[in-house]
């Protein structure tokens, strides 16, 4: 049932063949002649493996053990289907993935972002494997940390998809719907294709999943900062605060090559002053999100060293009672006289004078 007796070649022995990255776990498993040989291998295969031996083996004790091997062996030669298609040159098989999964197991977005430009590729003719390599095994290849699921209620989602929902967002330069992510990235490459006058290479698929996988790289130092800069204390700091809105900014300033780490860490301090003080002053954050692409913006138009003014404006413009950047009198007198640990009664905020508004928090919030 797993193997093609006919052929010799080694690809060609097994009736099924998983992804790039499965297939040298797949081989060790199905090749093991005994549940020994797959002792202390650490995969996703043999995970699976060890998974379905104890099942069977705890199902088959539990009654007579001949009655439940029949059971078994007739469910497996009677029961299990299965699908071939035969595909000729004019078939497009991305395509009929995609069709035949939209009513089976859902697929996350990041899957078809993944098979469509691998579809666009195979259209080109360009080199599937080589792509693949250079620039989309990292995501497949770290499954623990890519497919995890964060987030909490209906904003619960697999990080990969997450990661791709912000880089969309930057790129766009607007809010882009985590149940929509798949719909509107095809729909952003061909309008800057259809944009694209000179057929530059910037929009060619290669650009593209050059530009996911690097900018993969950038999101993870936002998720998992190591460094000891003002700026990765200010994102473990974020991290604690839940406020990952402001994600597809922060990508934005890593991928700025020519902002230098002062200029980032003195970005960090504004944009943490800002979001401390609304903490404290128990400011509505309804208006993060917009002020997240504000501040997208901001930052592309920029050049050179303008960018911390330019963003540093954005931050102090902001004059809606919504989004206002809290002045020290308003600061300090929630930070001294407000109850923490009981829900405020609702109340104005004042605007901050324009004298002080976007100073530092007091002391700069050492710590």
């Amino acid at each position: 049932m797993t193997r093609n007796p006919d052929f010799s070649e080694e690809d060609e022995q097994y009736k099924v063949w998983p992804t790039n990255e499965d297939r040298q776990p797949f081989r060790q498993v199905m090749d093991a002649a005994r549940p020994a040989d797959l002792a202390g291998v650490e995969t996703r295969m043999a995970h699976a493996y060890w998974f379905f031996l104890d099942e069977v083996r705890s199902w088959l004790a539990a009654a007579s053990a001949e009655e439940r091997s029949n059971a078994i062996s007739t469910a497996l030669r009677e029961q299990v289907r299965m699908i071939v298609l035969d595909l000729d040159n004019t078939d497009e098989p991305q395509a009929i993935f995609e069709t035949l999964n939209a009513h089976g197991t859902a697929l996350l977005p990041a899957d078809l972002v993944k098979n469509w430009l691998l579809w666009d590729a195979a259209r080109q003719k360009l080199p599937l494997d080589q792509l693949y390599k250079q620039h989309w095994i990292p995501f497949d290849h770290d499954h623990d940390f890519w497919r995890a699921e964060v987030g909490t209620g209906h904003a619960r989602r697999a990080r990969i998809d997450t990661f791709l929902q912000n880089w969309l967002t930057m790129r766009c330069r607007e809010t882009i719907p985590a149940k929509h992510l798949y719909d509107r990235f095809v729909k952003r490459m061909e309008t800057e294709r259809a944009n694209d006058e000179k057929g530059s290479a910037e929009f060619g698929v290669d650009a593209v999943m050059s530009e996911i996988a690097v900018n993969g790289a950038r999101f993870r130092t936002l998720v998992e900062p190591l460094g000891k800069t003002r700026f990765d204390t200010f994102l473990r700091r974020l991290s604690v605060m839940g406020l990952v809105v402001f994600h597809p900014f922060l990508l934005a300033v890593i991928a700025r090559k020519e902002l230098e780490q002062p200029a980032r860490d003195t970005l960090a301090r504004m944009l943490e002053s800002y979001l401390v003080r609304r903490m404290i002053c128990n400011a509505d954050t309804r208006g993060y999100g917009a002020l997240c692409l504000t501040l997208v913006g901001a930052l592309a138009d920029a050049t050179g060293p303008n960018a911390v003014g330019t963003v540093l404006a954005a931050l102090t413009e902001a004059d809606s009672k919504v989004i206002h950047w809290p002045a020290d009198e308003e600061f300090e007198r929630d930070w001294l006289g407000r109850a923490v640990l009981q829900q405020p009664s609702p109340r104005p905020h004042c605007h901050a004078p324009s004298s002080d508004r976007g100073a530092l928090p007091l002391g700069e919030l050492q710590g």
